[in-house]
């Protein structure tokens, strides 16, 4: 009997341990609709300029010139140098070797990743393929986090 309740109020404690752990894991993540203020890596082709004008006129979420002051950072690559970045004065290296029509939104304190797209650069007509603009996909990319943003969790 004895041994009954030892082992019944150990299993307890590790319930409750572990749900608390859950519950501080899952408040401790941060979701695209968290994120107010945007900070964007300068990228290649001008993507950046793009992309600040597509969410300038969505007007979601208000974008920074200081990543100091973001709480998200857009990029085209998933690894960027964020120690760099939040140096005073911030050290920005424009990425170099990114695929076009890829984006990524960092939580610049966990270094996670909080949302990422993709958009096939090409349009094909039948024999004649052509490639998207910039302006293109940042459009297409800005109306994926559009909806994405508002999916039901």
């Amino acid at each position: 009997m004895k041994h009954f309740s030892l082992v019944l109020g150990f299993s307890t404690m590790v319930i409750c341990l572990a749900s608390s752990y859950a519950v501080a894991e899952e408040t401790s993540q941060v979701h695209l609709d968290s994120v107010k203020v945007i900070y964007l890596i300068p990228m290649k082709d001008r993507m950046d300029h793009y992309l600040t004008a597509e969410l300038v006129r969505w007007g979601q979420y208000e974008v920074t010139i200081d990543p100091h002051l973001a709480d998200g950072i857009l990029s085209d690559v998933p690894h960027i140098d964020l120690k760099s970045l939040m140096e005073d004065p911030p050290r920005i290296v424009r990425t170099s070797k990114a695929a076009r029509g890829i984006a990524f939104l960092i939580d610049p304190k966990s270094e996670k990743l909080i949302w990422s797209t993709s958009k096939d650069t090409s349009t094909s007509y039948l024999v004649h393929t052509s490639y998207k603009s910039a302006k293109d996909l940042a459009h297409e990319i800005v109306e994926q986090m559009k909806k994405d943003v508002s999916k039901p969790k």
